[in-house]
Parts: C-alpha cells; structure tokens; sequence
C-alpha cells in the first residue's frame, strides 16, 4: 500500500486512482481494527504469562539452594529466562511494525494532498477523498486495551525484570 500511495504521489494523481486508494485504504482500516481485536487478548495472555514466566524463574534461581539446584534445573532457568524477553520483543516489535507502516501512509498522503492543493479547484473531489483518509483514525495495537504495543515495552519489561532480580538477589543475601 505505502508503494502503491508513492506511485500515485509521483504521477498526477487522478480522482480515479486516488478512489482506488481509498478503497484500498478503508480494507486495510477493517483489517487493523480484526487485527487489533484478534490480536489484543491473546497479546495480553502471552505477556502476562511471559513475566510471570521470568519472574517464577528469578526466585527459583535466587532462593533455591546451591546442593539442590541441579544442572538440569539451572539450563532450563536460563532458558526460559531468555524465551520470556524474546518473545515479549517479538509481539511487541510485530505490533509496533503495524504502527510504522500507518505512519509512512500518513506521510504519502501528506505529500499528495500538498501537491493537490496547488490546483485546489481542479483536484476538489480528489482533495475530499484524500483529506477523508487523512483524517481516519487506525487502531493502537494494544494488549487489551491496557498495555499500548510500542517498542518502549520491551526496555519497560526488561527494566522491571532488572528490578525484580536485583530485589530478589538482595533478599536471598539477607
């Protein structure tokens, strides 16, 4: 789509091709907003289980005692220490994608719309269609409506997994 809006941009653009864009841009509207309800609880689920992953694993390592903590025990804590962050990046970063691509169409319609309105009252119709998807609101990509899928996530959760560490640490010295 952001190429397709970059050739219509290069070429004059045309009432008619600017109404194929806005078809094409009102399917990819419907399919933010299926994407956003499909997406969001099972986001949610999986962040939420992914720390208390992490979180499970920090006490484990830090409160079991040396004698009874198998070398078994320590690779599959150290595994599952990494699995939790990277798959918390991964949805974050898939989400955060969706956002980008929404941003650089924004930014194509700017574009044509500037080009538009030096013949404002020869493009009116265009100019309409063009403002009508500038003006549409794209879902956030968000866990449920609580957590917005941004990349400042990913240092959020590691910074709270730095924390927790650190306090349990602090505790199993006590």
């Amino acid at each position: 789509m952001y190429e397709n809006l970059k050739k219509t941009l290069e070429l004059s653009p045309q009432y008619k091709k600017v109404f194929e864009m806005m078809q094409h841009y009102n399917h990819l509207y419907h399919l933010a907003h299926k994407t956003e309800r499909a997406f969001s609880l099972t986001a949610l689920l999986l962040l939420c289980s992914q720390c208390l992953n992490v979180y499970l694993v920090l006490v484990t390592f830090f409160k079991v005692e040396n004698e009874t903590f198998s070398s078994a025990l320590y690779w599959e804590s150290v595994s599952r220490l990494f699995i939790g962050p990277l798959s918390i990046s991964g949805v974050v970063l898939c989400a955060s994608s969706i956002a980008s691509q929404v941003r650089k169409i924004r930014v194509s319609l700017q574009m044509i719309h500037s080009s538009l309105l030096y013949e404002a009252d020869k493009n009116h119709k265009t100019l309409q269609l063009v403002t009508s998807m500038m003006n549409t609101e794209f879902p956030q990509m968000t866990a449920y409506g609580i957590l917005e899928l941004k990349p400042s996530l990913i240092l959020a959760s590691l910074g709270s997994v730095l924390t927790y560490g650190l306090l349990v640490l602090n505790i199993k010295k006590t």
